[in-house]
């Protein structure tokens, strides 16, 4: 990960390695602190950087049920991808813009277009899945679920969401690839 810096006064821009940022502010610090009269840039200069830090360190998001993202648009909602490859069982959880609540949809199924390595695209319909626990219905979900024997066995494809609709808004052919998902940032 690189991590863009400018603090204010310090004379430093540039990019960095995460990794040698310890190193770079410890030759900063020592120089800074020739002059007694630099500790203020030291306190604001450490500022920044820990802001700079929990933002690009809070961008990664944790998928629940250990699936991939895929994100729709940008960071609106994820839908986390749960593939089950000994029995061609595709489930899908919409979840919100941080990946971290589900988002109940209206929609009964969403329709993925999926294209095995080698092998021929077909459409599958993930339908909408009851949930007595969380007491979610068809029709007011946020798990879809669906089956097909040509994915048995596989362990990559890739696929596009034909449309699926949250929070209001729509979202059609949404490509991904699995597993990598279509986050840039690789989601950990």
């Amino acid at each position: 990960m690189e991590i863009q810096i400018q603090a204010l006064g310090c004379g430093f821009t540039g990019s960095i390695r995460a990794v040698d940022l310890t190193f770079a502010l410890r030759v900063y610090v020592n120089q800074l602190l020739i002059e007694e009269k630099s500790m203020k840039k030291v306190v604001f200069t450490l500022l920044a950087v820990i802001s700079l830090l929990s933002t690009a360190l809070a961008h990664e998001h944790h998928p629940p049920h250990q699936g991939i993202l895929i994100v729709l648009g940008e960071e609106f909602a994820h839908l986390e991808l749960v593939f089950d490859n000994t029995t061609g069982t595709l489930t899908a959880y919409s979840l919100d813009g941080e990946a971290e609540n589900a988002v109940p949809l209206t929609q009964t199924e969403i329709v993925f277009k999926l294209t095995p390595p080698g092998g021929a695209p077909f459409d599958l319909p993930l339908r909408a899945v009851k949930n007595v626990l969380t007491g979610e219905t068809v029709g007011n979900t946020s798990q879809f679920s669906g089956q097909s024997d040509s994915l048995k066995g596989l362990i990559k494809f890739s696929g596009t969401i034909t449309s699926v609709t949250t929070r209001g808004q729509s979202f059609k052919d949404v490509r991904f690839a699995f597993p990598e998902g279509n986050d840039n940032d690789k989601t950990k």
